[in-house]
């Protein structure tokens, strides 16, 4: 017995012109034919019309099929359609689920980007073209508010759509979106990519304010790849996406970009709302330089393109970009803080220069392993999603590959200014496998505090001028650089690593001209204990210029209250004002309380005594000028010899030298409190 409002169509019934139309008491059709290639107007009018199941239907849908089925919720096309004519759905205004092959009027593999006209069109089938509208009253003269959203297409007029007020779109097989399918998709809400996607042509879904949802279709389970509200999540065979591509989706919050993706155009995501953004490269693909190697190139705008108004100016900070011409400006999307790299070895040149806004930058590939302390400092950030950054992280090295020798994993490599001026980030992580990195790669970023790094790679002006940095665990380098920590005036120490080593006492060799230029509260960074073995050979230029702090850290067994006395054979410092000088007292006396500066958590005492490493040969100038606490300096430099070989006509003759240590100009110029000095 069949369903009262209901229309049954069997498979062996061959549908005409025009057979259903005005039938307007059925609600329900149930179309098991398998050829709708003949039925022009078939099921037009049937305004009472809420669902069509074409269960087996395959080839051609005809021009007007189901045009006016103006109470139409749902539609259904299965795989097996091959062509879809237009306004084949027209007028359906208020239809709120659509899964269908492909956009248009067939599946895009077939020109892959060669037709650039209406049919590649999702809109091609809600279509009326104005010939059509003048010479039909039914078309003619409607109530646009009443029927949905009016949108004319772009190619001169010829076609205007009345798209769907609210929709959920499943795209189930087609390989390639071409350009400009967004007519009519300005009342989609969600949509679904077919997991077979390659490619997505240039504003393709561009101007789609209302999307709040972006994944794709499971053609293995049948069913959609289920993703949270405002997130755009692409499928496992994406490799390209095109310029203008997703601009002005301002619903969407949280974008993921798989590492199959390999191209992404100019403004992909222009003038959005974008809050984290998940990508595994930064520009127009892996290894891109210039502005095309820029993150703000994914957010440029040609002004002789696209009209930047008010309402983009509420969403988007402003950039004027290093590497834009006069015409081209940068809009970042004003909450974006997070943006996390998965699969990029090569940061270009001023990849994020400028950008104040970014709170978490995280270069994914080759995050420490879990088990060690940079994933753990990772793992405690939480993004606007509410997500760790670890959740979203898909690139995690192992524990091998974190701790061994280079060429164990990717390497990576971070140009000139790359994060420069980034004053919306507080923390830093580089993992081992970044490998080279440029001038002024994280200077000027006077918010950063925190820097967790595995990398042996250094730079010159590295840090400059990072007021606020004073957490710092490196690893690995030989060498701090000129420049490398000017003005890190918060800057106290440089953390142990891991294995719970200080670097300065056994891995750094050198340390350049102005490394800690202005780092007033400085402690000297070789234990006390270590420099007669560390390795450090030279300390250049204003290497130490003004740091006001310099003490050498001592261990003791006691912390200094008021109950401990002096003990015999050790030096104290008593605070005289803002300075610290060598106190006179007598082995046995009481310590008076407040007197001496003691920091009873580690139980260490810092005395204003510097103890220059004994293989250091080479002192440059003004390397402790303006150090205004220090109050003693000693050096008991090592016995150098140089062995140096020649061979001529086959005769070789060796020299040795002893090896002069060197001291340059004004070394301790203005040490106000320097009492003792013993170089011997």
């Amino acid at each position: 017995m069949f369903a009262a409002y209901s229309l049954y169509v069997d498979s062996n019934i061959s549908i005409g012109n025009f057979v259903f139309n005005n039938c307007n008491g059925i609600n329900t059709a149930y179309v098991d034919v398998t050829s709708l290639a003949n039925a022009g107007n078939a099921f037009r009018d049937m305004t009472g019309m809420n669902y069509i199941f074409t269960l087996n239907v395959s080839g051609a849908v005809a021009q007007d099929t189901f045009i006016n089925n103006t109470r139409l919720r749902m539609i259904l096309i299965p795989d097996t359609v091959t062509t879809i004519s237009s306004r084949a759905f027209g007028w359906a205004v208020n239809v709120t689920y659509i899964q269908i092959p492909f956009l248009g009027k067939q599946n895009h593999d077939a020109y892959q980007g060669a037709v650039n006209d209406y049919s590649t069109s999702l809109g091609y089938i809600f279509g009326a073209d104005y010939t059509y509208q003048g010479s039909d009253s039914t078309y003619n003269n409607k109530n646009i508010s009443s029927y949905g959203n009016q949108i004319v297409n772009w190619n001169n007029g010829a076609w205007t759509t009345y798209g769907p007020k609210t929709f959920v779109l499943v795209i189930t097989q087609d390989k390639y979106i071409d350009y400009f399918t967004n007519s009519f998709m300005a009342g989609c809400t969600e949509l679904y990519f077919s997991d077979e996607l390659i490619s997505i042509g240039q504003e393709s879904f561009g101007d789609c304010p209302n999307i709040k949802k972006i994944s794709y279709y499971d053609n293995t389970t049948k069913k959609i790849h289920q993703v949270d509200d405002y997130v755009c999540q692409f499928g496992p065979k994406v490799t390209s996406i095109s310029y203008h591509a997703f601009i002005l989706c301002t619903s969407i919050k949280y974008v993921y970009i798989p590492n199959n993706v390999i191209s992404l155009g100019e403004d992909v995501f222009g003038r959005s709302n974008i809050e984290t953004l998940v990508t595994p490269f930064i520009g127009e693909t892996r290894n891109s330089t210039g502005f095309n190697g820029t993150f703000g190139r994914m957010f440029c705008l040609n002004r002789s393109n696209w009209v930047f108004n008010v309402h983009d100016e509420t969403r988007c900070n402003t950039f004027y970009f290093y590497y834009a011409n006069t015409n081209d400006y940068v809009y970042i999307p004003k909450k974006l803080t997070t943006v996390i790299v998965t699969d990029d070895n090569s940061i270009a040149d001023y990849a994020f220069n400028g950008i104040y806004q970014l709170k978490n930058i995280v270069i994914a590939s080759g995050s420490p392993e879990k088990n060690d302390v940079g994933y753990k400092d990772l793992d405690s950030i939480v993004c606007s999603n509410g997500k760790k950054i670890t959740e979203m992280v898909s690139v995690v090295m192992t524990t091998e590959e974190s701790k061994n020798a280079a060429g164990s994993g990717p390497t990576i490599s971070i140009g000139e200014y790359a994060f420069n001026g980034c004053t919306g980030i507080s923390e830093m992580y580089i993992p081992y496998s970044v490998t080279t990195v440029g001038t002024y790669a994280f200077a000027n970023m006077t918010n950063l505090t925190k820097v967790v790094s595995n990398s042996s790679a250094v730079a010159d002006y590295m840090f400059y001028n990072d007021a606020k940095l004073k957490d710092v665990s490196i690893d690995k380098v030989t060498k701090i650089s000129n420049y490398m920590f000017y003005g890190c005036s918060s800057l106290i120490a440089i953390n142990k690593t891991i294995e719970g080593e200080n670097i300065f006492n056994s891995q750094v060799t050198s340390i350049g001209n102005y490394a800690f230029y202005n780092c007033g509260l400085y402690n000297y960074p070789v234990d006390s204990d270590r420099y007669s073995t560390c390795n450090i050979t030279s300390i250049g230029d204003f290497a130490f210029y003004n740091c006001d702090n310099l003490s050498t850290t001592y261990e003791t067994t006691k912390v200094l209250t008021t109950d401990t006395t002096f003990v015999a054979g050790t030096k104290y410092y008593v605070l005289n004002g803002d300075k610290y000088e060598l106190a006179s007292v007598n082995a046995g006396d009481a310590v008076a309380e407040n007197t001496y500066y003691v920091d009873t958590t580690t139980k260490t005492v810092h005395q204003y005594v510097l103890n220059l490493p004994y293989k250091l040969i080479s002192l440059g100038d003004s390397a402790f000028e303006n150090c205004d606490n220090l109050a003693e300096v000693h050096f008991a430099p090592t016995t150098y010899q140089i062995t140096t070989s020649t061979t001529v006509d086959e005769v070789t003759t060796t020299t040795t030298e002893d090896v002069t240590v060197s001291f340059g100009e004004k070394v301790f110029y203005n040490c106000d409190s320097l009492k003792v000095v013993d170089l011997r």
